[in-house]
């Protein structure tokens, strides 16, 4: 009995999916197995700028306190934190005074949340 080409490659697709599944493969996927690769462990994200002495004396300045910056959840106002910490350290360098840039830093970025925050929807907390 003669077995027509189309009947041929059914039967090799047919075959080929029960291979495939009784060697814990997936129906639709004939190829090699996928090694599985292992998960990575957490790990904690560094605190930025630690332990240098110019941002140590900022910190003292401006009374920004290390434990006030929390990296495990990526806040808006932890990165203002930052760039007001960065502005007293700049300040330092330039030989000014440290909370006047701090403060002046953060009324500027009072304006903007005050005044261009609603137009763009921001929460203000």
């Amino acid at each position: 009995m003669a077995v027509s080409r189309e009947r041929k490659a059914e039967l090799n697709r047919e075959y080929r999916r029960r291979r495939a599944v009784s060697e814990g493969r997936t129906p639709g996927r004939t190829g090699r197995p996928r090694k599985t690769l292992p998960k990575p462990e957490p790990w904690e994200l560094p605190a930025l700028h630690t332990g240098h002495p110019l941002f140590d004396e900022a910190r003292a300045a401006t009374g920004i306190a290390k434990d006030e910056r929390s990296w495990s959840t990526a806040r808006v106002d932890r990165l203002v934190l930052e760039d007001g910490l960065s502005e007293a350290v700049l300040a330092i360098i330039e030989k000014r005074d440290p909370k006047i840039a701090y403060a002046r830093y953060r009324l500027i970025e009072l304006a903007w949340i005050n005044k261009t925050g609603p137009f763009l929807g921001q929460d203000e907390d």
